[in-house]
């Protein structure tokens, strides 16, 4: 296992990620229930690979907009959980395998424990339903996936709300399920790798020469299309 320090949403964790199955997106490389590889993770293979060719996040801005949400009252769900469990917790960046071919982002870490923890700060309805219903099993590869890459025994989730009841899910290693995972993530890379040289095969991909996050980059779209239009209002007077 290999620590990558960095802050999670900015351009350094953005750079840490490019081009690698991360255990947020495992759900997309294999089926929940039975850990195989999916048909569908193809479309996610297409995504890794134009990050690995063009040195640029796939990520909408849709996502780190939520990501930012949560981090407002992420710090009084942590206070609130290490209260509750009576521990200490410290962020961590990310997180992969010692040959870094997969990776996951872990909110925080538990101080002397092998446990990561999750935070969520959602909408109300949301977390109602993560109180009712749990998070479900389509969160089962990404949660045993994180097990898995940062080598821990158990994952906390832990929903916070200000005005309602807080939910706790607590999940362990579940090492059937685990070596499944770990069989249908090889057979990921190794098409992953198959597909990359193909497409290098093809032509010469212009790579950014920096990267960019989410925000940065629709920020520089909309000043580029500012520009663009005050060119055309110039031509048309």
């Amino acid at each position: 296992m290999k620590i990558i320090n960095c802050e999670q949403g900015s351009a350094d964790w953005y750079f840490a990620r490019l081009g690698i199955p991360t255990a947020s997106c495992f759900d997309q490389i294999v089926t929940p229930a039975k850990g195989q590889l999916s048909k569908s993770s193809i479309k996610y293979a297409y995504r890794l690979i134009c990050e690995r060719l063009l040195k640029s996040p796939t990520e909408t801005i849709e996502g780190q907009r939520w990501m930012e949400r949560g981090q407002e009252l992420e710090p009084l769900a942590v206070r609130q959980y290490q209260f509750v469990q009576e521990v200490e917790t410290y962020p961590v960046g990310f997180i992969t395998t010692d040959d870094g071919s997969i990776g996951a982002s872990p909110d925080r870490l538990v101080k002397g424990k092998a446990i990561c923890l999750e935070i969520k700060c959602p909408a109300p309805h949301t977390h109602l339903a993560y109180l009712l219903d749990g998070r479900g099993d389509a969160y089962r590869p990404q949660v045993q996936g994180q097990l898995y890459v940062a080598e821990l025994e158990r994952a906390d989730f832990y929903s916070f709300h200000p005005r309602m009841p807080q939910c706790l899910v607590q999940t362990h290693r579940d090492e059937p399920y685990i070596k499944l995972l770990s069989a249908a993530l090889d057979a990921f890379n190794e098409q992953l790798l198959d597909l990359t040289e193909r497409a290098r095969r093809l032509g010469v991909f212009q790579a950014y020469e920096r990267i960019e996050t989410p925000a940065e980059r629709e920020h520089a779209d909309e000043l580029r299309q500012e520009l663009e239009n005050r060119i055309l209002e110039n031509g048309m007077n």
